[in-house]
């Protein structure tokens, strides 16, 4: 296990001198064992480090914060620009945001979005993930891990048996692509009221705009495995998929489709009203040309059936 460098009863700090840090095994132990204390773990690095996709998204997802160490200026929160000063046992922001410009190389990543709700186990899970890896990457992902470097081949069967014997807890393992682009993420089980969710967060690089049928994709999702959401965001970002301090982290979203399990049958209507709507199997395809604002009406109306409603949380 990789040991915290300091400790107090609000987080763990964890200091990562090295160019790329990833959810290594170390990492993974100590986001276990912080999270079950009640503790956010703080990454600390130099501004020249860059993180992984994988470590990136769980600190962002709620597990703790990535700090940025400037010999000459101190601390700053690699996500706000926020400084950063250390106070009652954790970072605390002392004030506005600075202006870091960001290192970014030029270029796009598609990220996808993709939530399941299985009302009964299924026979294997992971195979909406191979359907997306293959129309994206033209390849099915090359293997999965608890941490990185991954190191089980792709097999769903057993990634099943993994998730499986973590019994009622949540599981999140890390998915790599095989294909003609680079592609990584994150999957997560967690069982719920409803049934077991199945949530893939993939990250895929070399797109420089929307795939060529985002409608095919959505249609064949939803026809094919329980679809409950499907979200695809092309997003500024290095070829290699890390992530630099500073770096947008918004992006252009392209398109949702909006299964039966993320909305009420009083919405479909009203989501099939909006511009760019279309049917795509059980689901409906909802065009987001228009920007965060049309997503925003689509998880509106998904629960309330209506434009006007409140929003509803379908991501």
């Amino acid at each position: 296990m990789t040991a915290a460098d300091t400790v107090t009863d609000r987080a763990c700090v964890v200091l990562q001198d090295r160019p790329v840090v990833g959810l290594h095994r170390g990492l993974v132990d100590l986001l276990v064992a912080a999270g079950r204390d009640g503790r956010a773990v703080r990454v600390v690095t130099p501004p020249t480090s860059r993180l992984t996709m994988p470590l990136h998204a769980v600190l962002a997802g709620g597990a703790g914060s990535w700090v940025v160490r400037y010999p000459e200026h101190g601390y700053f929160d690699a996500a706000s620009g926020a400084p950063l000063h250390w106070s009652e046992g954790d970072f605390q922001a002392y004030a506005e945001p600075a202006d870091l410009s960001p290192s970014s190389d030029a270029g796009d990543q598609l990220w996808l979005t993709l939530r399941l709700l299985h009302t009964r186990p299924p026979a294997s899970f992971g195979l909406a993930t191979e359907a997306v890896c293959g129309a994206l990457t033209g390849s099915q992902p090359a293997g999965w891990g608890n941490a990185e470097p991954v190191a089980e081949p792709w097999r769903p069967i057993e990634l099943s048996i993994a998730a499986a014997s973590r019994g009622p807890r949540p599981t999140t393992l890390v998915v790599v692509g095989g294909g003609a682009r680079p592609a990584i993420g994150l999957l997560e089980f967690a069982v719920e009221p409803a049934g077991i969710s199945e949530t893939l967060t993939l990250a895929v690089g070399g797109f420089d705009e929307a795939p060529p049928d985002t409608v095919g994709l959505v249609t064949r999702l939803a026809e094919e495995h329980p679809l409950g959401l499907a979200l695809l965001v092309l997003r500024p970002g290095r070829a290699d998929l890390t992530q630099g301090p500073f770096e947008p982290a918004g992006g252009r979203p392209l398109c949702v489709g909006v299964g039966p399990s993320a909305r009420t049958e009083e919405a479909r209507d009203a989501l099939l009203a909006l511009p760019g709507a279309r049917t795509a199997g059980p689901a409906v395809y909802c065009d987001l040309s228009a920007g965060w604002p049309a997503y925003a009406e689509v998880r509106a109306i998904a629960v309330t059936g209506k434009a006007d409603g409140k929003p509803a949380t379908v991501g």
